[in-house]
């Protein structure tokens, strides 16, 4: 039934406008790419994972995206002497989460540091792991590199890091990012008892610092596949990272939470790595005078956001 309103368009008697309706047009969907890994476990995330630097590519509207961020572990200290050191665990970050506009945003994933050479002085800091977010607000968010453990060589000790090296080195990860309100920085100094400092707490005597557990990040969903299997010795939850490195008389274990290599209390030989993509602290050398701290493990990127 037409009607004679130039107002208004027709209307047959089910009501039904004749007009040509016009819908919204429906705001574009967020979306992302980048990682050395990519899943959805079906916990409600999706997890863009960064074991190599790379980028976290985004379009469509802006999200809510959480991250956490792990420098690479410190190098163990190399020295024929009570007081070696471990290597601190990389310095930690976790994002409560934040808005992230589209955008090309720069992931840089912070190696381990070298293993100290007895006798040489040359402490081995990791790098740092740096997440560069481009969007509106943008804002570099940075977790520091662990420090590296010391001999001592004449006195000196660890190096300065996200944690501490062993003995003595102090965290710097408290001073990153700071006035950002969805971060929350992790690291530990090192007291001078030889054990690297770590994400969650300090060490003890000896032993390397615990390792921060990081809920939602369990390396199964991380890193899936067989390269889990080994790490599940380094967390009782598999959600622990930046454990330090073990120092003199810290027995068998770096900490076993988090990926710090074990120490070599007595015996001969290289100390032993950090745990790679956990930002573990190296474990300290012993005898002969040429024997070499442990590397410190690389550290990871790990992005999430909900689907």
């Amino acid at each position: 039934i037409k009607t004679n309103n130039p107002y208004a368009s027709y209307f047959d008697f089910f009501s039904r406008s004749g007009t040509d309706a016009v819908s919204p047009v429906p705001p574009p969907v967020f979306s992302a790419s980048g990682g050395n890994y990519e899943s959805t476990p079906g916990n409600g995330y999706k997890y863009h994972t960064f074991t190599a630097s790379g980028s976290f590519i985004t379009s469509g509207s802006p999200h809510n995206v959480e991250f956490i961020l792990v420098a690479g572990g410190g190098g163990g200290g190399g020295c024929n002497n009570s007081a070696a050191g471990g290597g601190g665990g990389g310095g930690m970050v976790i994002s409560s989460g934040f808005t992230c506009g589209a955008g090309t945003h720069s992931i840089t994933v912070g190696g381990g540091g070298s293993g100290q050479v007895s006798h040489n002085g040359v402490l081995g800091t990791g790098n740092d792991s740096i997440f560069d977010y481009t969007g509106t607000g943008s804002s570099t968010f940075t977790a520091k590199g662990g420090g590296g453990g010391d001999g001592p060589q004449v006195d000196s000790g660890g190096g300065d890091g996200g944690s501490g090296g062993g003995p003595t080195g102090a965290e710097n990860q408290s001073t990153q990012n700071p006035g950002i309100p969805h971060i929350t920085n992790y690291g530990n100094s090192a007291p001078g008892t030889g054990g690297g400092g770590a994400g969650a707490s300090p060490p003890g005597t000896g032993r390397g610092g615990t390792g921060q557990p990081a809920p939602g990040y369990e390396y199964p969903i991380v890193f899936p596949g067989p390269v889990a299997s080994p790490l599940n010795p380094y967390s009782p939850s598999n959600n622990h990272y930046a454990g330090g490195g073990g120092g003199y008389s810290s027995g068998p274990f770096g900490n076993p939470n988090g990926g710090g290599g074990a120490g070599l209390p007595s015996d001969t030989g290289n100390g032993n790595p950090g745990i790679s993509l956990l930002g573990g602290g190296g474990g300290h050398a012993w005898y002969p005078s040429t024997a070499t701290g442990g590397t410190g493990g690389d550290g990871i990127v790990v992005i999430r956001y909900s689907t």
